[in-house]
């Protein structure tokens, strides 16, 4: 399974990604990021029968994950990284 986040900070404007995956290296290959055009990321397993994944967005912030148990863990990400507002992107 693979979980990715990406965010950006309304106050400095910083954008940052995460992924975690089972997949070695992955977060290699499927983030990216750039100073002043932001940040995305894409899912390691490329499998069309996948296009169902779990996904959530917010002001700012988006997460997403594929082969999950619960389909609602892309919103407990981007809760428990809203609860952390006042951090840095780095840091949530």
């Amino acid at each position: 399974m693979t979980f990715s986040l990406v965010g950006r900070c309304e106050r400095t404007g910083a954008v940052g990604a995460v992924i975690a995956s089972a997949s070695m290296a992955v977060a290699a290959r499927c983030t990216a990021v750039r100073a002043g055009a932001g940040a995305v990321c894409s899912q390691s397993t490329t499998d069309p029968r996948l296009r169902e994944a779990a996904h959530a967005s917010a002001a700012g912030a988006a997460a997403a994950g594929n082969l999950l148990a619960d389909r609602a863990v892309p919103a407990a990400m981007l809760a428990r990284s809203a609860r952390r507002g006042g951090d840095s992107v780095a840091l949530r």
